[in-house]
């Protein structure tokens, strides 16, 4: 089974401990058991952050999500009717007991963010491309940042 968007239901949202108020839909893979869900908009601009749960374990992705938006000098801002988006993550968190293993996980985050498309609206989205940085961070309490950033 592929990653689909679909909205979280309340009996997921407790089975999982979900209680991120951004968090109502999700891009999950119910036959793997991973999921990904959007935490934060870094004040409502381009830079979003991800969290990518995977058995028991969880990764933060700090990603802007571009698309080809158009911005005009009256402050108008023009969205096309289908985009082009691009990931491109700046930062890869992992918690340092963690037995994920970073490059293990990047096709899944790669495979899970284009099924997200621009903002888990796949009807808009004509392309998705999703760039990773060189290395990971890892953090000894990765679960007090869960549901947003530092």
């Amino acid at each position: 089974m592929a990653f689909v968007n679909e909205e979280i239901s309340d009996e997921d949202k407790e089975k999982y401990g979900i209680k991120n108020h951004f968090a109502s839909h999700w891009t999950i893979d119910k036959e793997k058991g991973i999921f990904l869900i959007y935490v934060d908009a870094h004040g409502m601009g381009d830079s979003f952050d991800y969290e990518l749960h995977i058995d028991n374990d969880f990764v933060l992705i700090e990603s802007p999500q571009i698309g080809n938006t158009l911005y005009h000098e009256d402050g108008r801002v023009t969205i096309p009717a289908i985009l082009d988006v691009i990931h491109d993550i700046k930062e890869i968190t992992l918690n340092a007991d963690s037995n994920l293993n970073y490059e293990a996980i990047k096709p899944l985050i790669k495979e899970a963010l284009i099924a997200y498309g621009w903002k888990q609206n796949t009807e808009r989205t004509n392309s998705v491309t999703v760039s990773f940085p060189d290395r990971v961070t890892y953090i000894k309490d990765l679960k007090s940042l869960k549901g947003g950033k530092k």
